[in-house]
């Protein structure tokens, strides 16, 4: 079956069980993140947006950048079992 993306193959199929958990987990994880850094940010008034940003941004491009790995390993082990 194609799409507009092209040909869907394996990659395609979707996410299997190990690689929801992680996205799953990658949610709660930013959610928790956003909430820490509203926390820091308002303990400071004048500096809110400072604050905020310098605790948000690097935790969460951490975060995300981490969960793209740990993904794509989660896809690789089930495709690697299956031989």
């Amino acid at each position: 079956m194609s799409s507009i993306f092209g040909e869907s193959g394996p990659a395609h199929e979707g996410l299997n069980f190990r690689q929801k958990i992680v996205v799953i987990l990658t949610n709660l994880f930013v959610l928790a993140e956003l909430t820490f850094s509203i926390y820091l940010g308002q303990q400071d008034k004048e500096n809110i947006a400072i604050v905020f940003l310098s605790a948000f941004l690097p935790l969460v491009i951490a975060t995300l950048i981490l969960s793209r790995v740990f993904v794509r390993r989660m896809g690789r082990e089930v495709v690697s079992s299956k031989q």
